[in-house]
């Protein structure tokens, strides 16, 4: 991909190609770039005077991608009926052009409420927004009778030569194949989710929180985003005792907002390992960062192989 810069220039440009041909709604007006990143850009833009976000998405994909985040959005809408936990309300929608206008949110990412190193009652505040979000996200949750651990793994490790993976990368692997037969078949709560629960995705103000970054909706098991949340939060911000690698309290307390109890324990710590595979091979052949590195080692005092 250009360097950002670049890359919403040229997007502009585009969107600029867009509105003088007639093709886009004369009321929208592009302000600045945001961020660019994974085939898309993101822009603050006004619609009809409104502040809004213009996401445009790039390469073969781009019409899907743009349908499907629209459709997600919609749908989340109508199914998220307390205005307390919400998702941003879509404007205008051309797939064919891979663009996706929707309202632009007040609030302050979860993610820098975090970093804040807040006491631990904010702290559980926090953990239990997050919570309540994702329950209201979670479209049509159920119970799934049987879960199958390997194809997470293969998908964790696809494009990735086994014979050459990074020492924790390896260790890490060994230790999810050791847990196949502790949970393969067991029930497992499954909806439709959007695969990114991290704080970065939660605007809060006050005790209302909106997801952003909302990409789609695919039938995922939820104890995944939990452990997505859980290995994002330990890894950006500061922790006391560490469990299965990651923060013990706040595995706690987020799994008690959930009403997920030691029964969803063996999947939750098997996804974890999962998010921390994904986040070691993600470095490549770097030095693993430190942070990272004192999370796995205390993954693997749990469930690493004899």
């Amino acid at each position: 991909m250009p360097a950002p810069g670049r890359y919403w220039v040229s997007e502009q440009a585009r969107i600029a190609a867009l509105l003088a041909s007639g093709a886009l709604p004369g009321g929208l007006v592009l302000e600045r770039g945001l961020t660019a990143r994974r085939g898309q850009s993101v822009f603050a833009a006004r619609f009809d005077g409104a502040a809004a976000i213009i996401k445009s998405y790039a390469g073969e994909s781009a019409s899907t991608r743009a349908a499907n985040a629209a459709k997600a959005l919609s749908a989340a809408a109508e199914r998220m009926t307390d205005p307390a936990f919400s998702v941003p309300s879509l404007l205008w929608a051309a797939p064919e052009h891979g663009l996706v206008v929707m309202a632009r949110q007040s609030g302050t990412p979860m993610s820098a409420l975090f970093a804040a190193e807040p006491a631990l009652p904010e702290r559980n505040r926090l953990l239990g927004l997050a919570a309540e979000w994702l329950l209201a996200f979670c479209e049509g949750q159920d119970t799934a009778p049987h879960f199958y651990p390997m194809g997470w793994i293969d998908r964790a490790v696809k494009g990735h030569d086994l014979a050459a993976l990074p020492a924790e990368a390896a260790r890490l692997h060994g230790a999810l194949r050791a847990q196949m037969a502790h949970v393969r078949g067991l029930a497992f709560q499954r909806g439709g989710l959007h695969g990114d629960f991290v704080p970065d995705n939660l605007l809060v103000q006050g005790e209302t929180v909106c997801g952003i970054d909302i990409q789609g909706s695919f039938t995922l098991p939820l104890l995944r985003e939990v452990a997505t949340f859980l290995v994002w939060l330990t890894f950006k911000t500061p922790q006391g005792a560490l469990a299965c690698g990651i923060g013990q309290q706040d595995e706690a307390t987020l799994c008690a907002a959930l009403d997920a109890g030691p029964e969803a324990r063996p999947i939750l710590h098997f996804f974890i390992g999962e998010q921390l595979l994904r986040r070691r091979l993600d470095v490549g052949a770097s030095p693993c960062p430190t942070v990272l590195a004192i999370m796995i080692d205390n993954y693997l005092a749990a469930f690493a192989t004899p």
